[in-house]
């Protein structure tokens, strides 16, 4: 008698990149654009057998400068936006409609030392972050070993999120820039499930 196995392939991660964070987020709208802009999955691309459900993802930040980033909490974090199309019923345009899938303000992972990743200088995974309260976000399965936020973690927190059938993802970022203007780049390590 053959033995059968089956495996289900691991994908390794992929990283993307949003430079020039701002302090703020932008209120995601309804638009006739396409959303090009801190793509993190769009469906289209697949070979329409692939229909992941989750995204795991693992936020980083870096500053060019190579300066300390030690701000955290409610000043740095990241939010991913599902997007569902809509076309209309006389078949003229197609419609984007967001939803946020999550968002969190960011914690550091003490003791976590700065990655040089692909050439980029004082790069940071984060070890933890929280949800806000008001408005309140869906709050995704954390992944955090090591022990708790701003407490003794020193590898880096993942969030495994549920996309919701959404037909693409973005991810937005936000990051102070104490003491002047700072090029800041963010974004995730991630793979689909």
């Amino acid at each position: 008698m053959a033995q059968a196995y089956i495996s289900t392939a691991q994908p390794a991660l992929r990283r993307m990149t949003v430079t020039s964070v701002p302090a703020a987020y932008t209120s995601p709208v309804p638009t006739t654009t396409k959303p090009t802009t801190g793509i993190v999955l769009d469906s289209s691309l697949t070979q329409g057998y692939w229909n992941p459900s989750l995204i795991k993802a693992l936020p980083w930040g870096a500053k060019s400068d190579g300066t300390s980033w030690t701000t955290s909490g409610t000043t740095t974090g990241f939010r991913l936006v599902g997007w569902q199309s809509y076309r209309n019923a006389a078949d003229t345009a197609t419609w984007w409609f967001p939803t946020i899938l999550t968002q969190y303000s960011l914690l550091f992972a003490t003791g976590a030392a700065a990655l040089s990743i692909d050439g980029t200088n004082d790069a940071f995974v984060f070890g933890g972050g929280t949800n806000p309260s008001t408005p309140t976000f869906p709050v995704p399965n954390v992944y955090a070993p090591g022990g708790t936020a701003g407490g003794t973690i020193t590898t880096p927190a993942s969030w495994l999120v549920d996309i919701a059938g959404s037909q693409l993802v973005t991810a937005d970022f936000i990051a102070p820039a104490p003491g002047g203007a700072l090029t800041v780049n963010m974004g995730l390590f991630w793979y689909c499930i």
